[in-house]
C-alpha cells in the first residue's frame, strides 16, 4: 500500500571459540504510516547427520514457546545417527518457534503454527525449524530491533540465548551499535 516503507539491516555476531552465532535484525518503518501487526521469518533446513549418514531425518523438538514459556522461544532438531544438533531460539516475548514446513511463505503462519507449521511438542521427520517474530507496531520513523541464535552445540543453549538480549554491536565489551 502506499507510504509503506521498511529499511532492514542485518549484523551477524560469531563470538570466538563458541558454537553459536547471533543474527541481529533492525526494522526501521521509514513510511509515512504506521504499520501494524508486522511479522518476519528465519527457517533453516537442519538435515544434520546427513553428510555422514544419507538420512535427512531429525528428531525436532520445540523446547519453550513464550508465553507458556515466559520469554523463551527454542526449536530443536537433533539427527538420528550421530545426533548433530542445531537449535534456533530467542528470549524475547515477540519470539515463536515452530517446525514443519520449508516453504518461504507467510511468517503468520509460522508465529501462530498454523498450516503446515506446529509449535509445539516433539516430531521426527526432514523438515525445516523456523523462528518468527511479531511487531504489534511499528510506527513511523520508529526502529525496532531484535535478535536470534543459531546453536550448534547443545551445551552453549543458555549463553546463546543470554546473548539474544542484549541487541546493539559490541567491541571490547563496549556498545557501538
Amino acid at each position: 500500500p502506499g507510504g509503506v516503507g521498511v529499511a532492514i539491516r542485518q549484523t551477524t555476531l560469531m563470538p570466538e571459540d563458541k558454537l553459536y552465532f547471533v543474527t541481529q535484525y533492525t526494522f526501521c518503518n521509514t513510511g509515512s504510516v504506521p504499520i501494524a501487526d508486522f511479522y518476519w521469518k528465519r527457517n533453516v533446513d537442519p538435515d544434520n547427520d546427513q553428510p555422514w549418514s544419507g538420512d535427512f531425518t531429525t528428531t525436532n523438538t520445540i523446547v519453550s514457546n513464550p508465553p507458556l514459556g515466559d520469554t523463551e522461544a527454542l526449536v530443536t532438531a537433533e539427527g538420528l545417527t550421530f545426533g548433530c544438533f542445531i537449535g534456533m531460539g530467542a528470549r524475547d516475548t515477540m519470539a515463536r518457534v515452530s517446525f514443519g514446513s520449508f516453504n518461504t511463505g507467510d511468517p503468520y503462519d509460522v508465529w501462530n503454527a498454523t498450516g503446515p507449521y506446529s509449535g509445539s511438542g516433539v516430531n521426527t521427520d526432514d523438515e525445516a525449524i523456523s523462528i518468527a517474530y511479531k511487531i504489534p507496531l511499528l510506527d513511523t520513523g520508529v526502529c525496532q530491533c531484535f535478535a536470534f541464535a543459531y546453536i550448534l552445540d547443545e551445551d552453549d543453549l543458555e549463553e546463546a540465548l543470554d546473548a539474544t538480549t542484549t541487541v546493539g554491536v559490541l567491541a571490547d565489551g563496549v556498545d557501538i551499535s
